[in-house]
């Protein structure tokens, strides 16, 4: 009997104690934070893995929008656009519509604090090293991010964008587009998304691109 008691209390030892799970991974853009069961926590480093979809440049997210104004402004800008499908303009009458139509969506975007891109929504693809490319909206880009000491930290050197002739609203997309990009000094991951912070907390947000359904 005496034989069995040590066997007996290291069973109930290994049943008790066992061995600790293994740390979670977390899922590409979504980290986990080295413990078990706590997925996208804090994190040392960022996955940025793969391509994102720009879905809005917040300029001021604590924002208190008013609904029924940008409701309006909104309607204004679907009749515009019904008018431009069926209408025959000059030029010069056809570019004073899309002014209209980009002076409205102004004051939805002060607003709201948020402007969603229009298509071709701006890309991002983070590359092997620190290489990173995409599409601004019209015109290819590319840039090498810079080395940076914080785990969040985000820093993109001078981008090159191919010379394509564009739509002029593409054309103040990508200029707003590759100037956030300038500006981004912070890398944050928001459940599925990821943000691209400038110091005045403005940021470009980011889904990871849709996969490619084949017809």
């Amino acid at each position: 009997m005496k034989l069995w008691i040590p066997v007996l209390f290291s069973l109930l030892l290994c049943s008790c104690g066992g061995k600790k799970p293994a740390p979670d991974p977390g899922t590409p853009g979504n980290p986990g934070t080295g413990e078990p069961g706590e997925a996208g926590g804090e994190t040392t480093k960022i996955d940025l893995s793969g391509s994102w979809d720009l879905i809005a440049f917040v300029t001021d997210e604590t924002a208190n929008p008013d609904a029924v104004k940008i409701a309006e402004l909104q309607k204004q800008i679907d009749d515009i656009e019904a008018f431009l499908r069926v209408a025959r303009l000059t030029q010069e009458s056809y570019q004073e519509k899309l002014a209209e139509i980009e002076n409205l969506e102004q004051q939805i975007a002060d607003l709201s604090g948020t402007r969603a891109p229009i298509k071709p929504v701006p890309t991002i693809l983070f590359g092997p090293g620190l290489s990173t490319s995409g599409n601004a909206s019209c015109n290819v880009w590319n840039s090498n991010r810079n080395e940076v000491d914080t785990p969040d930290g985000i820093s993109f050197g001078a981008i090159a964008l191919t010379k394509r002739l564009c739509d002029p609203a593409l054309n103040k997309q990508e200029t707003r587009f590759v100037n956030a990009l300038k500006a981004a000094v912070q890398c944050k991951v928001v459940g599925d998304r990821i943000r691209l912070i400038a110091a005045d907390n403005s940021y470009l947000e980011f889904l990871p691109t849709a996969p490619v359904r084949p017809k």
